[in-house]
């Protein structure tokens, strides 16, 4: 989605929000050495209040996606690939 719309338009942020690892030291340990193992090439970030943080900020609950727009507006929530990519023609008509 990135690629069709351009990094100039749509940025993907990864927050993982996992502390079944432990400590705080450790959870944030183990979601760098995930994002290092997959070659995460996007913008990534842990955050340390788990689902207490940014999915309930942003009323998340589970591992969908989360589309926020231009104007800061959640656009959608728990999303998959192919609904994103359909919020998204609607937000960029005129794709890229």
């Amino acid at each position: 989605m990135q690629v069709d719309l351009g990094k100039d338009r749509l940025d993907v942020l990864m927050v993982s929000v996992d502390r079944s690892y432990g400590d705080l030291a450790k959870a944030r340990e183990k979601a760098v050495r995930i994002f290092e193992k997959q070659k995460v090439t996007w913008s990534s970030s842990f955050d340390p209040d788990g689902w207490a943080g940014v999915s309930r900020t942003l009323n998340g609950a589970g591992y969908g996606l989360i589309l926020v727009g231009p104007d800061g507006i959640v656009r959608g929530v728990g999303i998959r690939q192919a609904e994103a990519k359909k919020l998204l023609e609607g937000i960029f008509p005129e794709g890229k």
